[in-house]
């Protein structure tokens, strides 16, 4: 329900960033909203706990989901942007699932709750989360300031003859 309010608000921004940028900074902010959830304890009030990890995710999610789709299809020839499409979305339904596996994994592994915990290994587990998408976030620098286009020169061959490849 957020991303419904948050994406149209943050659309302008996008456009300004580029996808790229977008994709780092949304991956970077839902770390933000998983890194509040670890705060959690039981009895904390809505409005302390849950609704600012909301809104942050849905601010991160908005910035990522379009920014990957353009990203992935980017290039990709008209006859071939459904398949583009569907790779990319299935590969991240299935990102999402070896997550929550090892999530998952790590909750249940935990045995009894801490002191405050609502549930046994949940800072753990959501450690995890925030681990990957911070793991994540940090090859996005290598592709936002590798250099879009490069020079091919043949041996031997002038400069004139320098071919502007776009990669």
């Amino acid at each position: 329900m957020m991303v419904i309010v948050v994406a149209p608000l943050l659309a302008p921004l996008v456009a300004c960033l580029g996808t790229q940028v977008s994709i780092l900074l949304g991956l970077l902010v839902c770390a933000g909203a998983y890194a509040l959830f670890m705060r959690a304890t039981p009895g904390m009030p809505y409005a302390e706990f849950l609704l600012p990890t909301l809104v942050l995710f849905g601010m991160g999610f908005s910035l990522c989901f379009a920014s990957v789709n353009a990203q992935a299809t980017t290039g990709v020839s008209d006859q071939e942007q459904g398949l583009a499409s569907g790779l990319v979305n299935t590969s991240l339904q299935v990102g999402t699932l070896v997550v929550l596996a090892v999530a998952t994994a790590v909750l249940t592994g935990a045995g009894s709750a801490a002191e405050g915990q609502a549930l046994p290994g949940m800072r753990n587990a959501m450690g995890v989360v925030v681990g990957l998408l911070l793991a994540a976030s940090s090859m996005g620098p290598a592709f936002i300031f590798v250099n879009r286009s490069r020079d091919i020169t043949t041996p031997n061959a002038p400069s004139s003859h320098r071919i502007t490849e776009d990669l």
